[in-house]
Parts: structure tokens; sequence; C-alpha cells
């Protein structure tokens, strides 16, 4: 009985561990496609497709500021009721 419930407490944490893993990677991605599009230097599709396979992203532009924000569904972490993960940065759009 001891090893079923060690088996479930394993599985949620790796669970967690991956979730975090997933955000950290939408963070960094919002990161790199806002500071990318703010200087001009190219695609945000090109950066949110190489750093986060499947992932939307939309762009923002707020005056002075150049927002991303990335989202990737959930699908192998719905067990845990997380729908979908976000992540949103902006870069001064004066780096044009």
């Amino acid at each position: 009985m001891v090893v079923p419930a060690v088996v479930l407490v394993l599985a949620v944490c790796l669970s967690a561990l991956n979730i975090a893993h997933r955000q950290i990677r939408l963070e960094d991605t919002a990161s790199v496609a806002a500071r990318t599009l703010a200087r001009g230097g190219g695609s945000a599709a090109q950066v949110v497709g190489m750093l986060a396979p499947g992932a939307t992203f939309s762009i923002e532009d707020r005056g002075e500021l150049v927002c991303v924000r990335v989202s990737q569904p959930g699908s192998t972490i719905a067990s845990l009721g997380i729908g979908e993960l976000r992540a949103t940065s902006c870069s001064p759009s004066s780096l044009r």
C-alpha cells in the first residue's frame, strides 16, 4: 500500500517540475521575442517556433514598449488542473 502512494507522489512531483520547466521556457521565449522585435532584428514567429515549438504568440505595441505574449496548451499537464501556460514580456521600442 505504501508503494502506490510513493509512485503517486513521485508522479505529481515530476509533473510539477515539468510545468516549471515549461513556464521558464515560455518566459525566456517571450523575452527573446520582445527584444528581437524591439531591435527590428527578426521575426517573432521564428523565435517562438525555435524556442517553444507548438506555442502561440501575440504582439502588442504599447507606445514605448513592444510586448509579446506566448502561450502553450497544457495537454500533458491537464491532470494537475492547468489548462494553459502563459508568459508576457516587454522591451523598450526605442531600441529600434
